[in-house]
């Protein structure tokens, strides 16, 4: 393999995390993360990749929120957060995951609707009519959204 011979004369945390890729094998992400001296955030954002895929959330937050220090400008990386603080019933911190990742591209409906749907959640209706508003821009055909805008345009109603 050429990455394996690669790395026997020098070792980059870039192709240590290329060889986690190919193998499967997240001790190399590991080994990329300590080889940068914390600074290469995409081996945390790979194992917060792997730890949310084996719905290991807390892990997952942990190594994103070590992978968004370094790097805080991956929009992906904070929605990855904001479901991974979803699925902890920490929601203050999931709004704050989903309103970093709208901040750097607002065209991501899934992450308005997220926003929405934990405010319902609240019981904070005007704020989720916003954000489900918002959410509906961007994903019109999405027949979920549309359904918890209804609701909280009837709760509101009372």
């Amino acid at each position: 393999m050429i990455v394996r011979e690669c790395l026997k004369t020098t070792q980059t945390p870039y192709m240590l995390t290329t060889l986690a890729d190919l193998t499967g094998d997240i001790s190399y992400y590991e080994k990329a993360w300590i080889l940068s001296c914390k600074r290469f955030a995409r081996a945390k954002r790979s194992l917060a990749r792997v730890y949310f895929d084996k719905k290991d959330y807390l892990s997952c937050c942990n190594h994103i929120t070590e992978a968004l220090f370094i790097q805080p400008m991956v929009s992906e990386a904070w929605y990855l957060k904001g479901i991974a603080c979803m699925h902890l019933e920490k929601w203050l911190d999931a709004i704050e995951s989903f309103q970093r990742c709208v901040q750097q591209d607002q065209e991501i409906g899934e992450a308005w609707a997220n926003i929405g749907a934990i405010y319902m959640k609240m019981n904070k209706l005007t704020m989720a009519q916003s954000a489900l508003e918002e959410a509906l821009k961007h994903k019109s055909g999405d027949w979920r959204i549309l359904e918890n805008l209804l609701a909280v345009l009837l709760g509101l109603k009372k």
